[in-house]
């Protein structure tokens, strides 16, 4: 059995498994399986790194989750200190 619409929730969790999708006219049957095994062949090769946001006030404003301009500088000053060693010397 498909359905015409996925469940209403957070991105990831979104799909119904499986899923009818229309695009452009045209339907897609997809599935949360196929969006996680397509996300990890696309960053196979990529490098993560998870940085903590090490300031209390973060946020843009109340209704708005971006970080600020302080939590930006924190977050690429501490991004920069964890990949610098991987830049080779001229």
């Amino acid at each position: 059995t498909f359905t015409t619409t996925p469940d209403v929730g957070s991105f990831l969790g979104c799909f119904t498994d499986p899923v009818v999708r229309v695009l452009n006219g045209k339907y897609y049957r997809t599935s949360e399986s196929q969006y996680k095994d397509n996300l990890n062949y696309i960053n196979e090769e990529v490098d993560f790194y998870l940085i903590p946001i090490t300031i209390e006030q973060y946020r843009v404003g109340p209704e708005d989750g971006h970080l600020n301009e302080n939590a930006v500088d924190q977050v690429m000053r501490d991004l920069a200190a964890r990949i610098e060693p991987l830049i080779p010397a001229h």
